[in-house]
């Protein structure tokens, strides 16, 4: 019930024999049970988070706010209430304030922590169950298909036509072409694992059926979210440009005191008298409001990444954010939306050009022509589902093929009573695939595919004037 070897360097038969698990029925829920008190559940592990505790911590790490209590305290022992009521409203605002944000902001990440359960298909005694994902074991056989989130590491007993966003873990925004039956001897980057699905990657296309070999920490996701929690968070630019200030407030303070004081010693001063007097000067030099302005200006700054769609965790981040001068990224463009637009296209010898990008189907075809092929088989010839979510357009499937389907609605395409189903599903084989549309009696076989396979079918070239 155990991988002593990368799993990737196994066939599908040896991973389903030392896993013991029937592919056909898949666990037991009494083995299920077992592995479960054996493997725990497929979680990550997360950082401890005290929020309160944390927040009065970095309060307790400012050196401004030590200056501040050391005038307070210096205004009590002098008897200047007044002054020192007004330092002190400034330090229980400016901490009430900071406190009331860092709540507000872990709340809103606890509630969507509280959305993000997902559900997968498992075998189970011989039957499909769909099951909260953090109860999966090693040994479960899953179903996997277009739009699912993989739930756990696992190695790949069937597929169809199976593309995945691994962009995630390697940085490359391209999906990856998996097939169970590669067998691999020596290859260690999980990038080029192509029999193996891994945690929190994205299915693009296809659909498969795979063995879990690895959950929780045990994952590559698990592994890589516990090489970050052991990095020691450095101080944001604000706070050390802070540190440096309030070092040198401190200690130009301390040369006042000692000069004003020594020189009125030399004139003949009162030595008390010239104390208050230079602890006077020095708590009116210090920026009692500077705390307070700095909190504002971040919690403005966090609520204008929030109606940004945006969640800041820690008020400095967004200070460190636009300290930012240099944005280093790779080749792969992982920065970009991952969002496809068809923005011309040729039917004969005509050339037309589409406004608009993204998801959107706003936008239009400059010129006018016979689009009804085009429109069907760019909004029916699919597998995949473009939705609205949160006033934003969501791909479910390929990129290219809701770019397709985006064309269609600025052709002007509105679905009535047409029904479809996939014929001949896409194989990169084939390079080819077809829909079968029903209208009433009527059938229509829609194909699309690469120039040259589609080119091989046709007899003859459409003239749409």
């Amino acid at each position: 019930m155990a991988l002593h070897k990368d799993p990737s360097q196994l066939s599908k038969e040896e991973v389903i024999s030392s896993l013991n698990v029937d592919p056909l029925k898949g666990l037991s829920s009494q083995e299920v049970l077992i592995r479960l008190e054996l493997f725990g559940l497929n979680r990550l592990k997360e950082k401890k988070n005290h929020p309160v505790k944390d927040f009065l911590f970095s309060q307790i790490k400012d050196p401004i706010i030590w200056i501040l209590i050391a005038a307070l305290s210096i205004k009590v022992f002098t008897k200047g209430i007044t002054d020192a009521i007004a330092i002190g409203s400034v330090i229980l605002f400016n901490a009430c304030l900071g406190l009331f944000q860092t709540l507000k902001t872990n709340k809103t990440l606890e509630s969507l922590k509280s959305l993000l359960t997902h559900t997968t298909r498992v075998l189970r005694d011989s039957v499909k169950q769909d099951i909260l994902s953090d109860g999966l074991v090693p040994g479960d056989i899953i179903y996997l298909e277009s739009g699912m989130r993989v739930p756990a590491d696992a190695r790949l007993l069937e597929t169809l036509n199976f593309y995945v966003d691994e962009s995630m873990l390697t940085g490359e925004s391209v999906p990856v072409l998996k097939e169970a039956d590669l067998n691999l001897k020596q290859t260690t980057v999980s990038g080029d694992k192509l029999n193996m699905v891994f945690l929190g990657t994205t299915i693009v296309k296809g659909r498969a059926k795979a063995c879990i070999t690895s959950i929780g920490e045990k994952t590559e996701l698990g592994k890589l979210a516990k090489s970050i929690y052991s990095i020691e968070p450095t101080a944001s630019p604000l706070a050390v440009r802070l540190a440096i200030f309030s070092k040198r407030l401190s200690l130009f303070l301390i040369i006042l005191i000692l000069v004003m004081v020594g020189i009125g010693l030399l004139l003949g001063y009162n030595a008390l008298d010239l104390f208050l007097l230079a602890v006077s000067l020095a708590v009116a030099a210090v920026p009692e409001g500077l705390p307070l302005a700095i909190n504002l200006c971040l919690v403005i700054g966090v609520k204008k990444m929030a109606e940004n769609k945006a969640l800041v965790k820690h008020m400095d981040a967004v200070e460190t954010l636009g300290s930012t001068s240099v944005v280093c990224t790779d080749k792969t463009g992982t920065l970009t939306c991952n969002q496809m637009t068809v923005t011309e296209f040729f039917i004969g010898n005509k050339h037309y050009l589409v406004t608009g990008s993204g998801y959107s189907p706003e936008g239009q075809v400059n010129g006018s022509g016979d689009f009804s092929h085009l429109k069907l088989i760019a909004s029916l010839a699919h597998e995949t589902s473009l939705l609205m979510e949160n006033n934003h357009w969501i791909c479910n499937g390929d990129p290219t093929e809701a770019a397709l389907i985006v064309l269609g609605k600025k052709l002007g395409f509105v679905k009535s009573n047409q029904s479809t189903e996939v014929a001949i599903p896409f194989e990169s084989e084939e390079k080819f695939m077809a829909t079968r549309l029903t209208i009433g009696e009527e059938k229509t076989l829609l194909i699309k595919g690469s120039l040259d396979k589609i080119l091989s079918f046709c007899t003859r070239m459409y003239d749409h004037e």
